[in-house]
């Protein structure tokens, strides 16, 4: 099958966290090029939105702030998820020139690194139900930990506890 995109991907897999109108969900970088990416997720985001993704890049983690245009979403029925990558296909709109840069020095393994964030468990239960869980989240206070542990569930939620990992 023929390759029919602007340049050469290279393929990566880093953590990464994407943010669009209403919300903010993690997900990984499957492969990268000047001009687009494709990340793996499950926000259902129709082509044409506007998001930002957010990742480290280089030697040091530096995090760099894209801001990207959905050129298509690759929807995988659940009992395929382990095996079929789904996600969104985005274009590049604005790029910070660490992330060009990177490219021009060849992209090695070291240029890509994963965020040193703190890790947060939230245990949580069901409002109007019996229900419980714990939902491990990257954060940087244990507030914006309870946040994004309840934003990452359908449904009446509340926090128990947030530990530190």
């Amino acid at each position: 099958m023929k390759e029919n995109r602007k340049a050469k991907r290279v393929r990566r897999r880093v953590p990464c966290e994407i943010r669009f109108e209403g919300g903010r969900q993690s997900g990984i970088v499957i492969d990268m090029s000047r001009t687009g990416l494709f990340v793996q997720s499950g926000a259902p985001l129709p082509p044409r939105t506007l998001i930002e993704v957010e990742f480290a890049l280089g030697p040091k983690g530096e995090r760099v702030l894209l801001r990207a245009q959905v050129a298509r979403r690759v929807a995988v029925p659940h009992q395929f998820a382990t095996t079929v990558k789904g996600g969104i296909g985005l274009s590049i709109v604005d790029a910070p020139p660490a992330y060009y840069a990177a490219f021009e020095s060849g992209l090695g393994g070291a240029e890509l690194q994963l965020p040193a964030r703190p890790r947060f468990r939230v245990r949580v239960k069901q409002s109007d139900g019996p229900r419980s869980r714990v939902v491990e989240v990257e954060a940087e206070s244990a507030d914006e930990a309870r946040t994004r542990a309840l934003s990452s569930l359908a449904g009446d939620w509340e926090a128990l506890a947030v530990d530190p990992l």
